[in-house]
């Protein structure tokens, strides 16, 4: 609708506004412009508000309208060179997807769950490859039984048809019921093997997939959060103990920390990681 053709360059446009507002106060907020190459987050950031520019602003300067295309000698319409550049920046549109990078470091939860997976690609990739193994060979021996049968003909007619349908409705289960009724009629036994392959694939190995993504999960969880309480003690306690350093040697003696051991601040900081100041 034309409310909408209107609306959305026009939000364009404001956030590309907000974007640079922003870029331009965070630069302003260093004291030596230089020190802003030292931070990845402010350069990525750069990076992603170059590009709303480009698109937003300089696309539409540069690039010609079709309404301005010119013609040639026998009359047909001839676009601008420069406009066959246009679906190429519209590909980077997809970059502006890294902006929830942003808001991953809001939420330690979910970079958590992405640490996680990342460190668990290892055991999916041989798991991956087990079942590979085991799909392979319950197709061979399958395909060798059923190959005169209606059935076999119908589900596992060639490797591959037969390593898709084991795939498809002996692992993922997708209307099992049915092609495990057809084999019971025709083949007993290669429905019992069928039976067999689901026991083995959908029961055993996806399960201890599942075991193993969540005992890597769980892994990294434990040692995001010992990283993000030391952190936390970090930030909480490093103003306190340099104010506690009285002469300046940067080494906390026994009667500094007897020292730091009666402010407020450093108890409670303490006490909200679970060690025990009394007993220090």
């Amino acid at each position: 609708s034309e409310p909408f053709y209107v609306a959305f360059p026009l939000m364009n446009h404001l956030f590309c506004v907000f974007f640079l507002a922003e870029w331009s106060v965070r630069i302003g907020a260093y004291r030596r412009k230089r020190d802003a190459l030292r931070d990845a987050w402010f350069l990525f950031d750069s990076a992603l508000v170059a590009l709303t520019v480009v698109e937003t602003w300089v696309m539409t300067l540069c690039l010609p309208s079709p309404s301005s295309s010119s013609q040639d000698d026998a009359g047909h319409p001839q676009t601008a060179s420069a406009s066959s550049l246009l679906p190429i920046l519209r590909i980077l549109r997809l970059l502006r997807i890294a902006r929830i990078a942003k808001l991953l470091r809001k939420m330690p939860e979910i970079m958590i769950l992405i640490r996680g997976l990342s460190a668990a690609l290892r055991s999916v990739f041989f798991t991956f490859c087990l079942m590979v193994i085991v799909i392979y060979s319950f197709a061979l021996a399958i395909r060798q039984l059923a190959s005169h049968s209606h059935a076999g003909s119908k589900y596992f007619a060639s490797m591959l048809d037969s390593m898709y349908t084991l795939l498809m409705r002996g692992t993922l289960l997708d209307n099992v019921e049915e092609l495990m009724t057809e084999l019971r009629a025709e083949e007993p036994l290669v429905g019992l093997i069928f039976l067999l392959f689901v026991f083995v694939a959908a029961l055993t190995v996806l399960n201890m997939l599942v075991g193993v993504l969540c005992e890597v999960v769980g892994a990294v969880a434990a040692i995001e959060r010992e990283e993000m309480a030391v952190n936390f003690v970090k930030s909480r306690l490093e103003g306190i103990v340099f104010n506690a350093d009285t002469n300046a040697d940067k080494h906390i003696s026994r009667a500094e920390f007897k020292g730091l051991l009666e402010k407020p601040q450093a108890l409670k900081a303490l006490h909200d990681v679970g060690v025990d100041a009394a007993a220090l």
